[in-house]
């Protein structure tokens, strides 16, 4: 049930538990048998990230938890509806790899996994689950990489990444969540705003990003090098993740968001500074990858 000012009303949801990891404050609730996830203590435009970011992700047809506007006991947040099966279970990133780390150390196995990296992951989940299908999953993690480079979501660290393992011992990586600091949404953007005179002002304000999720532990190419040498080194993955990509309509995102908001009562709009700082940065940022992975694919002709 919506309130006037068009967010979730979640006071008459069943608490389970509080759920600590991270640097929000979080609870799982239940109502009909479903369990949710809301979560809290965002900082500036946060919320707005999260939200508009699912939009994103659902415009490129790739896997991403929904989120919606709530609240909760009076604290305002956003809540998820839980996205595993019946009989799944999710185990973070952070606990898979050190897990790995662990198996490799007793049976002498040469691999450190020293950062959070495609490739470290997906060691992982060969080394902890012999019949797992690896071309599925390194799909699956570029797919999350290339979509973070595109929206700059910059913390996707290995609590903000999952695998989900069903009754059968399938594995597979859990869609995109926790998106809140893309594009710096989790900052002061009226600076950024201030700053953009021209494209050349967004490449200068988005390019010294740093990602928390890397390709390989060596990143000292930089993250647009890096991407090209994926699509190179990977082009029919890039393809249907980058046909995916170019589909992203920022303006509609955020227009999806505002419909979802409003109520008779509340004319809900994002804030212009929003409106304008997201279309310039992700919009230019989706064209200079496709320019890369263009060039990228023509010197493979």
């Amino acid at each position: 049930m919506k309130d006037e000012l068009g967010r979730i009303v979640l006071d008459n949801y069943l608490p389970l538990n509080h759920y600590t990891t991270g640097r929000k404050e979080k609870i799982w609730l239940m109502k009909d048998g479903q369990t949710f996830l809301f979560k809290t203590g965002a900082t500036n435009y946060e919320i707005l990230a999260e939200l508009i970011s699912e939009k994103l992700a659902k415009q490129c047809g790739f896997p991403t938890a929904e989120y919606r506007l709530a609240i909760y006991k009076g604290k305002l947040g956003v809540v998820t509806p839980s996205f595993l099966k019946k009989g799944e279970i999710i185990v973070t990133g952070d606990e898979y790899i050190t897990h790995a780390k662990e198996i490799a150390k007793q049976n002498n196995i040469n691999l450190e996994f020293k950062g959070n990296s495609v490739e470290n992951l997906l060691n992982a989940c060969a080394l902890q689950d012999t019949n797992a299908n690896l071309s599925q999953i390194l799909f699956q993690l570029l797919t999350i990489y290339c979509f973070d480079l595109t929206i700059m979501e910059s913390d996707r660290n290995l609590t903000n990444i999952s695998i989900i393992k069903d009754l059968k011992g399938n594995i597979k990586i859990a869609p995109i969540y926790d998106c809140s600091t893309m594009a710096k949404m989790n900052t002061n953007i009226d600076s950024l705003v201030n700053n953009i005179r021209d494209d050349s002002h967004v490449y200068n304000i988005t390019d010294n990003i740093s990602y928390a999720l890397k390709l390989t532990d060596d990143d000292s190419l930089g993250f647009m090098n890096e991407f090209s040498k994926l699509c190179e080194m990977f082009p029919k993955e890039l393809s249907i993740i980058m046909a995916g990509i170019e589909k992203i309509d920022v303006e509609e995102a955020i227009l999806a968001v505002e419909n979802d908001i409003q109520t008779e009562q509340n004319n809900f709009a994002i804030p212009f500074n929003v409106k304008y700082w997201l279309k310039k940065a992700i919009t230019y940022r989706k064209n200079d990858l496709l320019s890369v992975y263009r060039k990228s694919i023509a010197k493979l002709k």
